[in-house]
């Protein structure tokens, strides 16, 4: 059976790791930036992607925020994907242990090491008290 699956070159592959990079490291300095200047109410969502746009440079931006889009489309996406962070950071530690809890257990395990959300969170013999511990955290 022959399947046309089309092949990433090296200079695809490499550019592609470098947005993914991009995008995780975007996704983790947010929030730390974010608290540093006082919280969420301190930047706005648009002043964030400003200032993003500015560091990243508008090429990088746009294949962050809008690879197969138009250029303008990218602060757009940039603002509603702060404005989507922000709105999750909101959301109660009981919901959030929640919707952790009731992920998909191989989902869950890709981002956690291989361990169960009881492995995570529980701290006694048989890790039964990990969803209060998961609240507290």
């Amino acid at each position: 059976m022959a399947t046309n699956r089309h092949l990433v070159t090296d200079s695809e592959g490499a550019q592609m790791k470098k947005i993914l990079l991009l995008a995780a490291l975007t996704a983790f300095a947010a929030p730390m930036a974010f608290a540093a200047e006082g919280g969420a109410a301190a930047t706005s969502p648009s002043a964030a992607c400003k200032s993003e746009l500015q560091k990243m440079g508008a090429t990088d931006f746009k294949s962050l925020y809008a690879p197969n889009g138009p250029a303008g489309s990218a602060m757009g996406k940039c603002v509603s994907s702060h404005q989507k962070s922000a709105a999750a950071n909101r959301v109660s530690a009981q919901k959030s242990c929640a919707a952790e809890r009731d992920m998909a257990a191989d989902t869950f395990k890709a981002a956690h090491d291989g361990k169960s959300f009881n492995e995570v969170y529980g701290k006694n013999a048989n890790d039964r008290n990990a969803f209060g511990k998961c609240v507290s955290a």
